[in-house]
């Protein structure tokens, strides 16, 4: 059994070792850079403990900048990543945060996408419980 695991294995092996190089393999034609394709994609969702959280899938070899700004237009966050092609998961947590309307803006320089989070705050809502007793009358 374990002959037949050794023949199997080898050649699958050399396979995925001589395949290696060219996974990560990138056109070097001057027009993909300037493709129709986005340079970058994301994807926003609420986290746990009032987290947002930001997957970042850069395509292209362009700078991606990712800015976060209060409802004063005040920078919180800044962050310019990597002009290599590669994914980025962010997190920005708003439990501390002030109520208010957030902007995410993230850009290449030539396409930008802006995503709003707005911070509400409930008052807590008390809750009561009554019991009610009504004593036994005898008859």
């Amino acid at each position: 059994m374990k002959k037949h695991t050794l023949q199997f294995a080898k050649p699958l092996f050399l396979t995925l070792l001589l395949s290696a190089p060219f996974c990560h393999a990138r056109s070097t034609d001057p027009d993909y850079a300037n493709s129709n394709e986005p340079s970058f994609d994301i994807c926003m969702f609420m986290g746990a403990h009032q987290k947002v959280k930001l997957n970042l899938a850069v395509r292209q070899a362009k700078p991606v900048s990712v800015i976060l700004r209060d409802a004063r237009n005040t920078i919180m966050y800044r962050d310019f990543l990597k002009k290599s092609p590669t994914a980025y998961r962010l997190s920005f947590d708003f439990a501390a945060s002030e109520s208010g309307i957030y902007q995410l803006e993230i850009s290449d320089g030539q396409r930008t996408i802006v995503r709003r989070v707005e911070v509400l705050e409930f008052p807590p809502i008390e809750s009561s419980r009554h019991i009610v007793y009504n004593p036994q009358t005898s008859r």
